[in-house]
């Protein structure tokens, strides 16, 4: 019996053809959601009385200003009703029809739960993986786990680190406890800096190989390029300073910082390097106030380090597999992409 209920939330922003095909994947969904709703970010050309004729199913919420990824979000689940788990997708991610069942059943089965990665596949060709959760890496790095391999080769229900916000679920109790997400961080990273918050306060997060979504990635950006590499680089560090716990930060301190001076010659080489380097600077420029809001958030940490640590992704040949492999295939992502 799925007797657990879930708001979906979708964050949109000048993506109306992918909105569509996201809102007709939901309404073929074998289960209904309790309630879904759509955040348009002050989309360009976004009539809201005319989707909510098109589908009347859905709330759609149209913002003034585009707040950014995370602020969005954390709006969206303020205006969504009491369910017990928050399902958000991108407009760019499809889900098949049987999804929702699958992240229901996902929630049912795993009480200990407080997030739950689906199983991406790439929209232009569903052969290959866009992700299998998200890994985080003890120099800072984070990356979807397994983007570009042969789909089928992650088929156990497991534990990860992180959820995609591409389309995961998230416990609503445990999210408000979080404080949502970070909204300073505007977009990219948010999910991986929000799931390692619930992991520091005991939260588990498992991947579903069952749930399946389409997803085509880097669609709901805008702006090309520099603005996922400004900050995807950025958070980057605002995310291993302030939820690194000791003694882990101070370990991995010098390897945090080869990862990033190797992040900016990766983003030079594909002309992005003032933009890379221009975001490394303003991370340390945020030391200060992130420092203040680390203590903040390590205060709330209720597991040791070292449980942590061990879900981690640790050693050099992880991050240069990771790096070669982006510099062959370029980069998508979910809510951001690859780091």
């Amino acid at each position: 019996m799925l007797h657990h209920t879930v708001a979906i939330i979708i964050v949109h922003f000048n993506t109306e053809k992918q909105l569509a095909r996201c809102l007709e994947a939901i309404a073929g969904q074998t289960v209904p959601a309790q309630e879904v709703l759509v955040v348009d970010n002050a989309s360009r050309r976004f009539n809201a009385a005319a989707w909510r004729r098109r589908f009347p199913w859905c709330r759609f919420a149209a913002l003034e200003t585009n707040l950014g990824f995370a602020a969005a979000n954390n709006l969206g689940v303020e205006m969504a009703g009491e369910a017990e788990w928050i399902g958000l997708l991108n407009p760019d991610a499809y889900p098949e029809p049987d999804w929702l069942a699958k992240m229901l059943e996902g929630a049912r089965s795993l009480p200990d739960a407080t997030h739950l990665a689906s199983h991406l596949v790439q929209a232009v060709d569903p052969s290959l993986l866009d992700g299998a959760g998200d890994v985080y890496h003890v120099s800072g790095a984070a990356w979807r786990r397994g983007w570009g391999r042969p789909d089928g080769c992650y088929l156990q229900c497991e534990e990860v680190f992180a959820a995609s916000a591409a389309a995961a679920f998230y416990r609503r109790g445990a999210w408000l406890a979080a404080g949502g997400m970070d909204e300073s961080f505007f977009c990219y990273y948010e999910d991986v800096d929000l799931c390692f918050r619930l992991a520091l306060a005991g939260g588990r997060g498992y991947y579903l190989p069952s749930a399946v979504v389409q997803h085509e990635g880097g669609a709901t950006v805008g702006g090309g390029n520099r603005i996922s590499t400004y900050y995807g680089q950025r958070n980057m560090v605002i995310t291993f300073f302030k939820d690194m716990p000791w003694p882990l930060l101070a370990l991995y301190l010098p390897m945090h910082i080869m990862a990033n001076l190797a992040a900016v010659v990766w983003c030079a080489r594909r002309g992005h390097g003032g933009v890379a380097w221009q975001a490394k600077l303003d991370a340390i420029r945020l030391l200060p106030g992130t420092w203040s809001r680390r203590r903040q958030v390590q205060r709330g940490r209720r597991v040791p380090a070292l449980k942590l640590w061990a879900g981690m992704t640790k050693g050099l040949w992880p991050l240069l597999a990771h790096w070669l492999g982006l510099s062959r295939r370029g980069t998508t992502s979910g809510s951001r992409q690859p780091a």
